[in-house]
This record gives C-alpha cells, sequence and structure tokens, in this order.
C-alpha cells in the first residue's frame, strides 16, 4: 500500500502496514512525541465492537511484564479505533519458523521459556490466553537473539469465568486444548498450546492437521504422533504438556519452564545447528594465471575479473574455445583491485588507494574520482544507481560526492565508527555505525547532501548491507558468534533475524534471493530468506557474481567456477 493511502493520524508519521489481524490492519508508526516506533492496531468498530474492545483493554492496561507486548493507550479518529501498542519488528515466531533449519537447540527452547514467561505473568493476575499461537507471539531483535512478546489479548477470560463462558470456541483449532472445544478452559489450556508450539519448533510440523472438525477429533482421541522426531529430554515434556486432560499437565508456566530448563542440561549439541545438507560444487571451468581479487558481469555474457592490479575480461558465450576466453588487459591500475562495480556503460573500479571510473567502450582511459590521503587506508566504497554520485566511508569519516555538481559533503562521526554503507536509491543511502564507548550499533539514514533522516538500533555491529533487488529491502551481515543476517524492509520496518549454518564474510543480491559466502559454503537464499541450498568448495570462496537469471559466477583463489544453479538440484522454482 503506498503511504498516501494511510489514514492521516495527529501526532504520527505512518510508515505502513505491518500486518495484518483478525479485527483490521496494523500500522508501523512513528510516534512524534516520543521520537519511537509503535503500532497502531486497526479496530474496526463493526468487527470489533465496543465490548469487545473494552474487554481487551481491560487485559492490557494490567499488564506489565518485559514478555508481553505493552499497550500505550487508545486512540480515536473520526474514522477508527487504534490500540498504540510496542512494535516489534522482528516479526512473528511464525515468521521465524518458515526460515528455522539452522536454529540451535537453546535457541528454540529459549523462545519457548520466554514465552511461558509472559503467560506466567499473566496466569498470576488470572488471566488465562486462549488463543496461544506462533502469529500472536511477537518478536523484537535481542542482543544474542529474540525478545519474545506476547500479544492479541482479545479473547482472553478470567479463570473465575470459566463456568460463564462455557459453550464459546473462539480460538485456532490447530493449538487449542481439548476442553476448549467444548468452551471450557483453563490456566493448562495456555500450557496446551505451548507444548504444541515446542513440538513445532523441533520437527516443522504441528501435530495434529486438517479440517475443524478433523482437529478436533484429533485434540480430544489421537495419540501424539512421530514423538521420537523430539530429542528425548524433550518427549517427556511434550507429554505432559499435551496431555489430554487439565488435570495430568503442568499445574503452572513456571513448572514447565523449570522442566525445560532442566532438559538444556541433558541436551547434547545443545548449541550446533542442525548440519546442513551441501551440494558440491562442480569442476572449475578455468585456471587462471593468478588469484582473482574480483569480478563482475556486463552484458553479452561476459565476465569483468580484476586480477592483482589487472582489468581482463571472459567472455562467456565462448566457453567452447578457452583461447578466446581472456582478451587483453583492459586496464592497469598501480595497485592492487579491491571491488568492481557497473552502473550502465561505466565501470567504477576501487583500488586501494583510489577510486577510478572508465567506461566500457574505452576502459584504459580511466578518470580518477578519489584518491585517499593515507597509504593502505581502509576505506569502502558505494555508488548510487544512476551513477550520479557516491560515498566513501573510512573509519569516523562518510564522504558523499557529487559527479554531477561537483559538491561534496563530509560527515565526521567522533567516538563512532562506520562498519557498513549502501546507496538506497538515486536519493538515500543507509550505514551501520557503531558506537565505541559503548558497543552501541545503529543503522543511519541519509540524504545524498548528507542530512540524517532517522536511526535504527542494531543488535550487533555489521559487516557488509547488500541491497535487495526488493525495494527498500536490504540484507545485513552481523558481526556475531552465532552466525545469522537480518533481512530488514524499510516501509514499513522489519528485521528479519535469520539463523545461518555458517559464519557468512560477504554476499551479493540476485533476481531469486541472495547469495552469501562463508569460508568454503556458497549459502542460496530466496527473497524471503529461506535457504534453497549450499554449495560447498574445496577452497575459500574470494568473489561471486550473478550472470543473467539463473547462472552464478564464483572464485576461488586462481579457479572460476560458472554454473547454472537450477542443475545443481536447488530448491528454486522460476
Amino acid at each position: 500500500m503506498l503511504r498516501s493511502q494511510l489514514p492521516k493520524i495527529k501526532g504520527y508519521h505512518l510508515l505502513g502496514v505491518a500486518g495484518r489481524g483478525q479485527f483490521g490492519r496494523v500500522l508501523c508508526a512513528y510516534h512524534i512525541a516520543s521520537r519511537s516506533l509503535v503500532a497502531l492496531k486497526e479496530l474496526d468498530k463493526y468487527r470489533f465492537p465496543t465490548h469487545k474492545l473494552l474487554r481487551e483493554l481491560r487485559f492490557l492496561i494490567g499488564l506489565d511484564h518485559p514478555n508481553i507486548a505493552k499497550c500505550f493507550t487508545l486512540l480515536h479518529t473520526d474514522f477508527n479505533r487504534y490500540l498504540v501498542l510496542e512494535y516489534c519488528e522482528a516479526g512473528t515466531l511464525r515468521d521465524l519458523m518458515q526460515c528455522s533449519d539452522w536454529l540451535t537447540g537453546r535457541q528454540r527452547i529459549q523462545l519457548v521459556i520466554d514465552l511461558l514467561k509472559g503467560l506466567a505473568y499473566a496466569h498470576k493476575l488470572q488471566i488465562v490466553h486462549c488463543d496461544v499461537k506462533p502469529e500472536n507471539v511477537l518478536l523484537q531483535l535481542g542482543a544474542d537473539g529474540w525478545v519474545v512478546k506476547v500479544s492479541d489479548f482479545g479473547i482472553a477470560h478470567l479463570q473465575a469465568e470459566t463456568e460463564q463462558h462455557s459453550g464459546s470456541r473462539t480460538g485456532s483449532p490447530a493449538y487449542m486444548a481439548p476442553e476448549r472445544f467444548y468452551g471450557k478452559f483453563s490456566l493448562s489450556s495456555d500450557l496446551y498450546a505451548v507444548g504444541i508450539i515446542l513440538y513445532e519448533l523441533f520437527t516443522q510440523e504441528r501435530p495434529f492437521q486438517g479440517s475443524v472438525e478433523e482437529l478436533m477429533t484429533a485434540h480430544l482421541n489421537q495419540r501424539l504422533p512421530n514423538i521420537d522426531k523430539l530429542p528425548a529430554p524433550l518427549q517427556g515434556i511434550v507429554l505432559k504438556a499435551l496431555a489430554k486432560l487439565p488435570a495430568q499437565r503442568y499445574d503452572s508456566a513456571e513448572a514447565m519452564i523449570l522442566a525445560l530448563e532442566k532438559a538444556i542440561a541433558d541436551l547434547p549439541n545443545l548449541d550446533t545447528p542442525c548440519a546442513p545438507a551441501t551440494i558440491p560444487a562442480p569442476a572449475p571451468i578455468w585456471q587462471l594465471p593468478a588469484p582473482i581479487n574480483a569480478m563482475t558481469a556486463v552484458p553479452e555474457q561476459r565476465l569483468l575479473v580484476a586480477i592483482a592490479n589487472q582489468l581482463q575480461i571472459i567472455d562467456l558465450a565462448n566457453l567452447a574455445d578457452k583461447s578466446q576466453w581472456i582478451s587483453q588487459k583492459l586496464l592497469v591500475t598501480p595497485h592492487l583491485i579491491q571491488s568492481i562495480v557497473r552502473v550502465a556503460d561505466y565501470l567504477f573500479v576501487q583500488t586501494g588507494q583510489a577510486l577510478l571510473r572508465c567506461s566500457l567502450s574505452n576502459p584504459s582511459d580511466a578518470l580518477s574520482l578519489y584518491q585517499t590521503s593515507q597509504e593502505n587506508r581502509e576505506y569502502t566504497v558505494v555508488i548510487a544507481p544512476n551513477g550520479s554520485w557516491f560515498a566513501i566511508a573510512s573509519g569516523s569519516t562518510l564522504e558523499i560526492r557529487s559527479l554531477r555538481h561537483r559538491k561534496s559533503c563530509q560527515l565526521i562521526l567522533p567516538e563512532r565508527e562506520i562498519t557498513a554503507v549502501q546507496a538506497l536509491d538515486n536519493h538515500y543511502l543507509i550505514c551501520a555505525i557503531r558506537k565505541l564507548s559503548d558497543s552501541a550499533n545503529r543503522l543511519v539514514f541519509l540524504t545524498r547532501r548528507g542530512h540524517v533522516l532517522g536511526k535504527l538500533a542494531l543488535p550487533q555491529p555489521a559487516k557488509q548491507i547488500v541491497k535487495s533487488y526488493t525495494p527498500y529491502r536490504v540484507v545485513v551481515l552481523l558481526a556475531t558468534a552465532v552466525p545469522a543476517l537480518l533481512l530488514v524492509d524499510l516501509l514499513p520496518y522489519r528485521a528479519l533475524r535469520i539463523p545461518l549454518p555458517f559464519a557468512p564474510r560477504f554476499g551479493i543480491a540476485t533476481v531469486w534471493g541472495y547469495a552469501i559466502a562463508s569460508d568454503l559454503v556458497l549459502m542460496l537464499l530466496d527473497l524471503m530468506g529461506q535457504s534453497i541450498g549450499n554449495i560447498e568448495f574445496p577452497e575459500p570462496i574470494v568473489a561471486v557474481a550473478a550472470i543473467g537469471l539463473r547462472e552464478l559466477a564464483v572464485a576461488e583463489g586462481d579457479k572460476l567456477y560458472v554454473f547454472n544453479i537450477t542443475e545443481l538440484g536447488v530448491d528454486l522454482i522460476f
């Protein structure tokens, strides 16, 4: 939805639709007074009448716990009503489950423990949630993982209301305890739903599936299937949580937490993700005279490669005649070439001490755009998509230079380090900044003229920001002990933390997703961050380039691989 189509609400800047609930949209908004992001939960007055609104407010206003989504206020406009809630940028537990292949056992259990902590607080107030499911478990980014926030108390009940509400079957049948199908509920009804979630986190499927009638029959009568798929220390916990009779389940959320904490001590390889399946790399097509530093694809099935301080070209359309692969040297620079960026008919070549621009038709005639003032100074370059400006980041300094107007601006950030930078479009760029005093990390958004537009917290330092083919979406590679990346949407703001099986070093975007390189494995992800394959190489990967829709070029030292990914058996449909 376009931002111009969103309602106007005084005191808030609406950034987009973050999701859709049972009774309306959930909007991401910037609260001007507090300078913070909030969620506006739309409550349609016809689908969510006043008595339901008062019920949810009755529960939410009294709940104040780190694992429960906080409600700040109720907002009335001329056309609608909104609950103003704590914003959870990392999506829902369902979002995480869809890309959870590489979650460690400790991470899975900790998510459930945090969910139980939120429910334990509500249960102490005698509030039964009655609709615990992954879609109602929101997530925020934490230092090493996620912060769980239980949400949507719209159909919650007080324990004392059990008899008064007999006959109500509102809820989600896949997660409903047997007694819930008869309109009964108790505190252990919520724990039954948590047992389903625990089972699903470790087996990638719910124990019972089908229509409402089939689910009711299964929850009431069928034994739990495939219990052996769970680690042995968790089997007894799940069986007790999913007992048919409430009296046979855990008598409190705290008791289930204690059981899970004890199971942690008995689980082997708790911090090791599942061993990923890897595809052996095909044979290299060419061994070059020296190692490749960088490369990029250019039109007509050609590949530009940087070998030491030389830029050369490979004609991939003529693979049968290897003598035609390497043409004359296109460009020789005084220093090692570090990166190549193609914009239309121009090449931007970064060396150890300068940024050069040359045309594809006459690359030997290179223009120097920038030179470092210090020898061997580390710096990062990003180029606007239309080539009209570029930015140089080094240490605490960011310099943006316009090529059209011959103007520049410089930002110096004392006590901070710029760890990554990327151009979002022809007008804006994004930087990852680490504060040296307390190691706080931020994503900072700027115009090409250097004006800061906003900041967002990052859980860890970023080592690279990769621009996606999806507008205003970037991939942030994190420098963390537990391998992960962030899939960040900016309008509205969402930051899905995606666990990885290997530590990422660098990555590229493709039209079908992302190719993320570790030392020896190229991890392929689709546009939503889900794994579609891992290709293993015998030696460290130094460069990757996308050629057309289906082909990838991978450099491994002085060896060059070019292959069609669909021929490797990866799980990808074009």
